[in-house]
């Protein structure tokens, strides 16, 4: 994702709704820019996530490593390829994806359907989906609490 400063007080004072509506469009642009590689799979719950793999340099000789990024609503997908493509010439498949409501993942129609339990439902999904008995998850911020779960 592109990050977007945004200097809040170079227009002086704006009503609270209007800040928060200017810095969601800046996002919302931002995680508009595809990223490379990505894809989208179904799981089981429902939802179609966006998903990139990186393949492993050779052959893939460790436990898969799933990341899940921070949030809730920013899916980070371009900074975390970078960040965890070093793990690919060690031996690991590493598989990161957009959680539901972000990037080009599924979009509920009720907003109160985004919970935590939907969110651990779905990286199970993902999971699941891998086949692997054993993964190894790697959570920020936000995600770290969903992996946890």
């Amino acid at each position: 994702m592109t990050r977007t400063t945004i200097d809040m007080t170079e227009e002086g004072p704006r009503p609270a709704a209007r800040r928060r509506s200017r810095l969601v469009t800046c996002l919302a642009l931002a995680a508009a820019t595809p990223v490379p590689g990505a894809s989208h799979v179904r799981v089981s719950t429902g939802s179609t996530l966006t998903v990139i793999k990186l393949p492993a340099r050779g052959a893939a000789s460790r436990p898969p490593v799933i990341v899940v990024h921070g949030g809730p609503g920013v899916p980070e997908l371009r900074d975390n390829a970078t960040a965890f493509a070093f793990l690919t010439g060690q031996g690991f498949d590493v598989y990161l994806y957009a959680q539901i409501g972000t990037d080009g993942s599924t979009r509920l129609n009720d907003p109160r359907g985004y919970t935590r339990e939907r969110a651990v439902a779905d990286l199970e999904a993902r999971r699941a989906r891998l086949g692997p008995p054993k993964v190894i998850l790697i959570g920020h911020s936000y995600g770290g609490e969903i992996a946890a779960r």
